[in-house]
């Protein structure tokens, strides 16, 4: 870089961290970094756990469902009751 750039893309910074397999100290990240840091970890996770959900049997995956189902009828304005987001998850 040659000074003119002001904003770097949320993309290269991912693949710095990715390409990068250094550790990561996050309290002395800046906070570009740190979130695209924090998003990596959580799709890493989501991935994990669709693979995980999607081996269990089909009885563990319906309790799992209408327990999640449950927690979520609790929270209010929770985005997947709007519009039957929630059936279509489904």
């Amino acid at each position: 870089m040659r000074g003119r750039t002001k904003r770097i893309k949320d993309k290269t910074i991912k693949k710095f961290i990715e390409k990068l397999n250094i550790p990561i100290d996050i309290l002395k990240l800046p906070l570009p970094f740190l979130t695209e840091y924090i998003k990596k970890n959580l799709e890493d996770e989501f991935i994990n756990n669709s693979e995980k959900f999607l081996k269990l049997p089909k009885d563990e995956k319906i309790i799992l469902f209408i327990s999640t189902y449950m927690g979520i009828l609790r929270e209010k304005d929770f985005y997947l009751l709007r519009k039957n987001r929630l059936k279509k998850v489904y």
